[in-house]
Order: C-alpha cells, then sequence, then structure tokens
C-alpha cells in the first residue's frame, strides 16, 4: 500500500472588478499568478518525490495569500508532504492549522488520523477517522485504517467490522485481507483466518502470507498440509529465511531432527532472528 497519495485540485474563479478597485485587483492579480506559480511548482516536485523543494513553495503559497479558504488543501498536502520529510510534528501543526479553517475536510482528517497511526497514538487516530466517517460513511481510506488503529488497541471485534465492511467494496484487497484474516484468528474463527489467507496469496503471493498460512496449519495441527504451503513458500521465496524456520519446526514435530537443525541454519543463514528461530527450532 502506498503512504502518500498527494492530489491538487485548485480551481481559481475569475470575477469582475469596478474600476474603483482596479489598483488593488492589479496587485491582487499578481499575488495570485505568483501564487499559482508556486503551486504548480510544489505539484512538480512532489511529482519527483523531491519534498523539501515541495515543502518551501507551499509555504510560499501559504503565505501570499495567507487568509484564502483554499489553504486547507494545501495545508493538507503539507502535512503530507512534512510526513514524507519525517518532520511529524510540522506535519501535525499544518493538518490542525487546516481544519481550524475547515474542520469537516475528510481529507485533512484522514491524513492526520493516519499520521497519529503512524505515531502510535491509535486512540486519538480513531477520533478523526470516526469525523471523517461521520461526514462521509462511504469513505474507504478512513474505514481501512480505523480497522488498523483498532487493531493496535487488540480490539479486534470493532477491527473486523471496519475491515469487513471496506473488503465488501474492495475485495481484491490482499492487505486488507489479510488484516481481516489476523481478527479471525485472535477471535477463533481459524477456518475463516486460513480462507482468507489463502485467498491473500491467490491475489498476491508473499512471503508473510505463505509464513502465515503456514503458522495457521501447524496452530490447527494440519502438518502435512502446512509442510505442503511452506515448501510452496520456499519455491517461490528461496531466500526468506522465516520459512526454513517453519519447515524445520515440521522437521522436528516430525521426529526428522538433523532435517530440522538443518532449517535452523538455514533459516539464520537467511537472515531470520536467531532468537526466534531457536524458539521454534531448539538445538
Amino acid at each position: 500500500m502506498k503512504i502518500f497519495d498527494i492530489i491538487f485540485a485548485i480551481f481559481f474563479a475569475a470575477g469582475v472588478l469596478s474600476s474603483a478597485t482596479a489598483f488593488a485587483a492589479s496587485q491582487n492579480e499578481v499575488l495570485s499568478e505568483q501564487r499559482s506559480m508556486r503551486i504548480d511548482s510544489a505539484t512538480y516536485y512532489i511529482g519527483k518525490q523531491m519534498y523539501g523543494d515541495a515543502e518551501r513553495n507551499l509555504k510560499e503559497a501559504l503565505r501570499l495569500e495567507p487568509a484564502s479558504r483554499q489553504n486547507a488543501l494545501l495545508l493538507s498536502n503539507l502535512g503530507a508532504v512534512q510526513t514524507a520529510l519525517g518532520k511529524t510534528d510540522e506535519a501535525i501543526k499544518s493538518y490542525s492549522a487546516g481544519l481550524c479553517i475547515s474542520p469537516r475536510s475528510t481529507v485533512l482528517l484522514t491524513g492526520r488520523g493516519a499520521l497519529l497511526l503512524q505515531l502510535k497514538l491509535p486512540q486519538n487516530a480513531i477520533e478523526d477517522f470516526n469525523l471523517a466517517l461521520e461526514v462521509d460513511s462511504t469513505l474507504s481510506r478512513p474505514r481501512l485504517l480505523r480497522g488498523l488503529a483498532h487493531i493496535s488497541l487488540g480490539e479486534h471485534g470493532r477491527a473486523e467490522t471496519d475491515l469487513r465492511k471496506y473488503i465488501a467494496a474492495h475485495d481484491d484487497d490482499d492487505y486488507a485481507m489479510a488484516l481481516l484474516a489476523q481478527c479471525c484468528e485472535m477471535t477463533a474463527k481459524r477456518d475463516e483466518a486460513i480462507s482468507l489467507m489463502e485467498k491473500c496469496i491467490a491475489l498476491k503471493p508473499e512471503p508473510d502470507y505463505y509464513f502465515d498460512l503456514t503458522r495457521m496449519f501447524i496452530v490447527n495441527d494440519s502438518l502435512e498440509k502446512a509442510r505442503e504451503i511452506v515448501q510452496e513458500g520456499i519455491t517461490k521465496f528461496p531466500d526468506f529465511g522465516y520459512l526454513y524456520m517453519l519447515r524445520g519446526y515440521i522437521h522436528r514435530k516430525r521426529y526428522r531432527p538433523s532435517e530440522a537443525l538443518a532449517d535452523r541454519a538455514t533459516a539464520i543463514s537467511k537472515g531470520a532472528d536467531p532468537k526466534m528461530v531457536s524458539a521454534w527450532i531448539p538445538e
């Protein structure tokens, strides 16, 4: 999943000015032109992932017309750019300033909520996602992120509700499906968790998905099925050490100590955490 999806949608309205305000209008036109150039430059730099230059141009655009209500959108993009730069405190301030202008902006609420979640403040994030969904209950991104926030709080039932609604509209999202599988496993719906992980692999084979599905079959004491899945995973991802760890565990359960120890060594050599490997396959 992409972290940032920054879209500019600035529209300018032309108006008729009286002769009494012609001079002021000419100055305003110059400022508007300069502001437009800054916004265009920021858009260009965002596309090039040159976020420092994008931040500079967005700040200058805001300075040129500090009272414009369009600044809510610019502040949203500034918050996203600052997040990309690791300036999380400044990003929070930018999102919050935008919400002072447009308190019901779902873009600003979702952006700030996503950053709060990233900062490990899930309860605060949920408050923003709640507000966004109160404005528009059909929005997908805040619902998915709220589900993730509930998972981080151990609220798997609430997370499951959000994820099921999200997946109903996005049945090809393997990431959301994997999160739902996690919730199902935590709420003792093991068969459904396995079915969901199988769908994840069908949608997008990933080593982590093979790991989770193998582990689920092990927990269900379905060692033969676990062996088949882990072998398929190793064939596709031969450098993913944790799959060898699980295969070694299966060998150990089947009283094949030499094969288990060989997989133990392979897992560690391919980057698996030695302490975790030792927990699964003691020497």
